[in-house]
């Protein structure tokens, strides 16, 4: 199918998730709005023209439509009236509270509206997080090979030996415990 634009779409394939441009997200890709403008065109058009359809004439529920700006569609392109008009389909974004309200250089602050679709949110806090976290760990770990199993071997070791135990018996018991 040609767009409006005169190129070429496929769309045999619908990539669900291209729906985030310029930090703005959709609820479908673009192609289903441009699907459901190409149907409301037709039906204005229809209706223009006083066109019946099993003897009744086509009437839109323009009041459903009062925010779309009817009248533009019969007179401009898909790509046009949705520059002027996407805001009806953008969902809230994911918002920074201002920095006067956050108590220290350690937190952000985030206002993230409750009517957006969870996957859709985590993509633009990944995108509104870029560059401004780090993972910063207070007390790690040394650079220490050990495995968890050797460390929880030495830490009973060391409470036997602290309580009174000989050498031979806790090679015995940790032979007899750990030998798997």
């Amino acid at each position: 199918m040609t767009t409006s634009k005169g190129g070429y779409t496929d769309y045999s394939y619908f990539d669900s998730t291209k729906r985030t441009k310029g930090g703005e997200t959709i609820g479908r890709n673009i192609q289903w709005y441009r699907m459901w403008w190409t149907y409301l065109r037709l039906a204005l058009e229809c209706e223009q023209k006083g066109i019946l359809i099993d003897g009744e004439k086509v009437k839109m529920d323009r009041r459903h439509y009062r925010q779309w700006n009817l009248n533009s569609i019969l007179e401009t392109s898909f790509d046009a009236w949705w520059k002027e008009n996407k805001r009806l389909f953008v969902h809230p974004p994911v918002k920074t509270v201002s920095a006067s309200s956050v108590p220290d250089d350690d937190h952000i602050v985030l206002m993230v509206p409750k009517t957006r679709d969870k996957t859709d949110l985590l993509k633009e806090l990944d995108e509104l997080l870029e560059g401004k976290t780090k993972s910063v760990v207070r007390f790690p770990f040394s650079d220490s090979k050990a495995t968890y199993l050797r460390c929880h071997m030495q830490y009973n070791i060391f409470v036997k030996a602290i309580n009174g135990q000989t050498r031979e018996v806790i090679r015995q018991w940790v032979n007899e415990v750990y030998n798997r």
